[in-house]
């Protein structure tokens, strides 16, 4: 598999060597998380509304309680609302290899680890290798246990359940049954996306993209909206505000240096934007983090 680019590669670790998974949980909160790829393999349980799940630009989102498998380096972005409820591990898939070439190595373990099987995108709840992982997975993405030599030992056992529920029903996929159009145009969107991260801080061009993706510049804004269901100002925008909201979280900076240090050009342009996508203005929405904070505190 040709490597992504760096930029879109989320820089934080999940686990270490003596326990390479780690667990996460978003719960009652509003979470953002743009297009980015790790090296771990991500699984995701997410019930709730107004919630989607992107993988490879594919919108996988259902109304209804699901598990979500995604590969190493792939594509993925994920937006929750306060009505959800979400839990996460990520982990390396070496870490339920075997040293003994067996069947469970031969068929299923080192394909996974060499990416000729695949994880499915998603498995709803209530189908029959949903029930089986509602016994056997969910507990243990609920529980997000604390690093120990038994912990990492049932979360292994657990992962190899997982991985039998899924053969059994057939849902593994074969890499090899992809297209090599729709990997191309994976890789074109990853490089599209990894410029716009890097310079979302400044003036975008739409030839710069174009040359960079090799098209005319009308075909490229029709293949991106095509691709991820947005045009490349609505992604571009989102993703400065996405910046913007980080800022107004995490640091005292004047909401003016906020909107041009995030590429917007003038402030009536970047309010309308912030209000569009956040239903708040800027000052209300930092004020809004405040009240919140003041609340946990009390509590």
């Amino acid at each position: 598999m040709k490597q992504p680019p760096e930029t879109l590669k989320e820089p934080r670790k999940h686990g270490n060597m003596e326990f390479p998974c780690a667990f996460y949980d978003s719960i009652c909160t509003i979470t953002s998380v743009s297009h980015h790829w790790h090296e771990e393999m991500e699984i995701l349980y997410i019930e709730g509304s107004g919630y989607s799940v992107e993988v490879d630009t594919h919108d996988v989102t259902t109304e209804e309680p699901s598990f979500y498998f995604l590969n190493q380096e792939q594509l993925h972005s994920m937006k929750l609302s306060a009505d959800c409820l979400e839990y996460a591990m990520l982990f390396r898939p070496d870490m339920l290899s075997f040293s003994s070439y067996d069947l469970t190595q031969q068929q299923l373990l080192l394909p996974l680890l060499g990416q000729k099987l695949l994880f499915p995108s998603r498995i709803p709840l209530a189908s029959p290798a949903g029930q089986e992982l509602k016994t056997s997975l969910l507990p243990l993405l609920k529980s997000a246990p604390a690093p120990s030599a038994v912990s990492l030992l049932h979360a292994k056992a657990v992962l190899l359940e997982t991985i039998a529920i899924l053969s059994s029903h057939e849902l593994f996929l074969s890499s090899e049954s992809g297209s090599g159009r729709d990997s191309q145009r994976i890789l074109t969107i990853k490089r599209l996306l990894s410029y716009i991260h890097e310079n979302y801080t400044h003036r975008i061009y739409l030839h710069e993209l174009a040359d960079l993706a090799g098209m005319d510049p009308q075909y490229l804004c029709r293949f991106f909206k095509r691709s991820l269901g947005k045009t490349l100002t609505e992604y571009i925008n989102s993703l400065r505000i996405e910046k913007a909201c980080q800022s107004l979280r995490d640091t005292d900076d004047k909401i003016l240096d906020i909107c041009y240090d995030c590429g917007f050009q003038n402030m009536g342009h970047f309010i309308s934007c912030f209000k569009r996508l956040t239903r708040k203005t800027p000052s209300s929405y930092r004020e809004s983090l405040k009240f919140q904070e003041k609340s946990i505190f009390r509590n």
